[in-house]
C-alpha cells in the first residue's frame, strides 16, 4: 500500500473580538465550512441511529422465517438417490402438495415434493467466462471478482481555541490530509478529495464482478435428476482458483479481454488501460497508460493545487490508479465426491428448482459432497441466519454505546474519567440495548414474545428513569428489580397457556 502525506488546512472559527477583512474573509469561510461538517456529521449520525435498529429488526426476521421454514420442510422431505435404481411407486402415493398435472414415470409421484437428491456421481454443465476465454471444468459457479488500484483519503482534525491580544477567543480547527492507494474491490471518486489531481482515480471498469452459474448439474449415472440454476445458485464455498492451465491460458490470450485495443491491436484499450495479461498467482491485470495530454494536464493542475512535491509514496508504488485486476472463484465438484442439493421435484423427468413453503420462504441448497446430509444443509441455513443476528446485536451494542456516550456527555473522555456519567453511560448504553432488542423481538414474534420483550423493555425503561434522576436510582432500582420479578414469574403461566391452547387447536 502507497502511503502520501497531503495538505495541513487551518479553518478560523468566529471570535468575539473585531478583526481586519482579510481575517474576516478567512474566519466567515472557515467557518461556514465547519458549519457544513457538522451538518453532515450530524446527518449521518441521525441515519445510523435509525439505521441499525432497522439492520436488528430485519435480521430478527430473517432468523425467524429460517427457522419456521426448516421446521416446515423437516416433516416434508422425501430422499432421492440419483446413483441407485429408482424405487417403484407406492400402491397409494401421497398427493403432491399441490395441484400438479397428471405425469409417469419412476419419479411422478414425488412431483411437486421437497426432494433431498445425492449422487457420487455429478456432470455440471460447462461454465465460462467469455470475456476472458475461460472455462472451469465441474464448477457449478464461478465468481469473477474485480479489483481496482485507487486513491483513498484520510484526514485528521484537532480543535484548538486562542486568545488574541485583545482578549478575544477564536476557535482554530486544524485538518491534516493523508492518501493510502492500494487495491478495492469498489472504484472511489476522487473529484471530492483535497488534492483531486495529485490523487486522481480514473474511473474505468472494463470488465466488473460478475458471478455465473452453471445452467444445470446432471445428478446420477445416467442423469436422471436435474438440478437447474436457480439450486446452483446457492453453491458454496467459492475457493480462489489461483492457477491455471497452460491451455486455459492459450484461450485466454485470444479471448476479449487480452486483445481489446482502442486503435485496433496491441495499443491501449480506449478507457486508457492496457490489454489485460496474466502476471501469476490467479490475477489477470490491465495497467492505466495515461495519454500525453493526459499528463500535461495533471501537471499543471498539480501546480495549482500545490501538489508537486516527490514522495516515498510515489517511487515505491506496486500499482498506478486506474490499474485494474482480475481474479476467479469457483465452487467446483471434486471427482468421486458428488454433490447434494435440496429443492423441489419439478417433473417426472428429474427436474429440479427452487421450493417455496408456506410462509414463501424460497429453498434451494446445494453441497459439493454427496455425504452432506439434509440435516446438515438445514443446520447451515439456520445457523448463517443467527450469526447474521448475532452480528447485529453486537453492531447494537456498539450503536447504544456510543449514543449513550454522546448523550452522557459532548466529551467522551469526560465521560468515562468522572465515575457517575460513566455508571450512567453504561446503564444508558445498557437500557438502549435492552429496548433495541426487546423492541425487536416484540415486533418480529408478536405476542408470543411478550414476557421476554416486556421484562426487557421495562428494565430499559426503569433505567432511562433512574438516569435522568440519579437520585431517584435506589427507588427506581428496586422497582425495577419488583418488575423483572413479576414477569419471570409470569412468564411460564403464559408458556403453560399457549401450550395449552395449541394442544387444543390440535384436538380439535
Amino acid at each position: 500500500m502507497a502511503f502520501r502525506s497531503g495538505r495541513r488546512v487551518v479553518f478560523f472559527g468566529g471570535g468575539g473580538g473585531s478583526t481586519n477583512g482579510s481575517n474576516t474573509a478567512s474566519s466567515s469561510a472557515g467557518g461556514l465550512a465547519a458549519s457544513a461538517g457538522r451538518l453532515l456529521g450530524r446527518t449521518v449520525v441521525a441515519l445510523a441511529v435509525a439505521a441499525v435498529p432497522a439492520l436488528l429488526v430485519y435480521s430478527e426476521h430473517s432468523f425467524r422465517e429460517a427457522i419456521l421454514a426448516v421446521r416446515e420442510a423437516r416433516q416434508i422431505l422425501r430422499h432421492i438417490d440419483a446413483d441407485a435404481p429408482p424405487p417403484p411407486p407406492p400402491a397409494s402415493a401421497d398427493p403432491p402438495p399441490y395441484d400438479a398435472p397428471a405425469e409417469s414415470g419412476p419419479l411422478a409421484h414425488l412431483v411437486g415434493s421437497l426432494v433431498h437428491v445425492s449422487s457420487r456421481h455429478v456432470a455440471p454443465r460447462l461454465v465460462s467466462d467469455v470475456d476472458f476465454g475461460l472455462e472451469f471444468p465441474a464448477a457449478v459457479k464461478v465468481a469473477r471478482v474485480t479489483e481496482y488500484c485507487q486513491w483513498q483519503e484520510h484526514f485528521t482534525e484537532d480543535s484548538v481555541t486562542e486568545t488574541d491580544a485583545n482578549g478575544d477567543e477564536h476557535e482554530t480547527i486544524v485538518r491534516r490530509y493523508y492518501y493510502t492507494k492500494g487495491w478495492h474491490s469498489y472504484r472511489i471518486p476522487s473529484i471530492f478529495f483535497d488534492q483531486p489531481v495529485a490523487h486522481h482515480n480514473p474511473q474505468r471498469d472494463p470488465f466488473p464482478s460478475s458471478t455465473i452459474v452453471a445452467e444445470y448439474a446432471d445428478f446420477g449415472i445416467d442423469g436422471g435428476v436435474r438440478i437447474h440454476a436457480d439450486v446452483l445458485a446457492s453453491a458454496t464455498p467459492l475457493r480462489p482458483q489461483r492457477s491455471f492451465t497452460k491451455a486455459q491460458l492459450t484461450d485466454f490470450s485470444s479471448s476479449p479481454a487480452a486483445t481489446t485495443s482502442g486503435a485496433g491491436g496491441g495499443g491501449s484499450t480506449s478507457d486508457g488501460g492496457s490489454p489485460f495479461r496474466y502476471v501469476g498467482g490467479g490475477y489477470f491485470l490491465s495497467r492505466y497508460e495515461a495519454s500525453a495530454a493526459e499528463q500535461l494536464l495533471k501537471l499543471a493542475g498539480r501546480y495549482l493545487e500545490g501538489s508537486l512535491d516527490v514522495q516515498l509514496g510515489d517511487l515505491f508504488s506496486f500499482c498506478a490508479a486506474g490499474d485494474v485486476r482480475v481474479a476467479f472463484d469457483a465452487t467446483v465438484v471434486p471427482a468421486g465426491r458428488g454433490a447434494a442439493a435440496i429443492g423441489r421435484l419439478e417433473s417426472a423427468s428429474g427436474d429440479v428448482g427452487v421450493y417455496t413453503t408456506s410462509r414463501n420462504y424460497k429453498i434451494g441448497l446445494f453441497a459439493p459432497d454427496a455425504s452432506t446430509s439434509a440435516a446438515e444443509m438445514f443446520r447451515r441455513v439456520v445457523s448463517r441466519a443467527r450469526w447474521y443476528l448475532l452480528g447485529a446485536r453486537a453492531l447494537v451494542a456498539i450503536w447504544a454505546l456510543i449514543v449513550a456516550t454522546v448523550w452522557t456527555s459532548s466529551s467522551p473522555a469526560a465521560a468515562v474519567a468522572d465515575p457517575l456519567r460513566r455508571r450512567r453511560m453504561v446503564a444508558r448504553a445498557a437500557g438502549l440495548f435492552a429496548a433495541a432488542v426487546g423492541g425487536s423481538s416484540l415486533v418480529v414474534r408478536g405476542p408470543a414474545a411478550v414476557p421476554v420483550s416486556g421484562a426487557m423493555l421495562a428494565a430499559a425503561g426503569t433505567a432511562a428513569v433512574a438516569l435522568a434522576d440519579p437520585r431517584a436510582d435506589t427507588a427506581v432500582a428496586l422497582f425495577a428489580a419488583r418488575v423483572a420479578a413479576s414477569l419471570r414469574r409470569g412468564a411460564p403461566a403464559a408458556a403453560a397457556a399457549a401450550a395449552s391452547a395449541s394442544a387444543a387447536k390440535k384436538n380439535s
